[in-house]
């Protein structure tokens, strides 16, 4: 079973739009933050080449390619779990941060309930866990493209 990467890529996107629309309620923001952007643009544009790269290795032999596909898949489950626990909980960060609050006492109020509600430890362990996903992809991606570069090795020698 080949799981789809669009629901992936879409939670992604929609953590690195929650994040910079908490960025603009706030001039401050934890440098984790930042970094769970960074890395959930790393793990979008490594999903998509793993997932192409998959796809135009077909001529690979079956038995590596199911494997890899396997792979893959357990990634993707991983990267789910993850990118869901980080997306509800910068949904929430949003949702106090884009309150519309007129007074400066009811502002301060809301900066502390955000700040109650924003949990470092959290968010770290969140982060290296998106990390260890992109390490694993990138080796996925290393792994077929050294198959692909292969491949053609043995077909430029005429022994296709």
């Amino acid at each position: 079973m080949h799981l789809a990467i669009g629901p992936l890529l879409s939670g992604c996107f929609q953590i690195v739009t929650t994040i910079n629309k908490l960025h603009q309620s706030y001039k401050f923001m934890p440098m984790t933050l930042a970094s769970i952007v960074a890395t959930c643009n790393m793990t979008r544009i490594t999903l998509d080449r793993v997932d192409s790269n998959l796809v135009m290795s077909l001529d690979i032999t079956k038995k590596v390619n199911r494997e890899l596909l396997e792979q893959f898949d357990g990634i993707k489950i991983g990267c789910t779990m993850t990118l869901s626990l980080l997306e509800k909980h910068v949904t929430d960060l949003l949702e106090v941060g884009s309150s519309a609050v007129p007074l400066k006492a009811q502002q301060t109020s809301r900066k502390h309930k955000l700040k109650s509600l924003y949990n470092e430890s959290d968010m770290k362990e969140l982060l290296g866990q998106m990390k260890d996903h992109n390490a694993l992809l990138n080796t996925i991606l290393n792994v077929l493209q050294r198959c692909d570069h292969n491949r053609l090795q043995i077909s430029d020698r005429g022994l296709d």
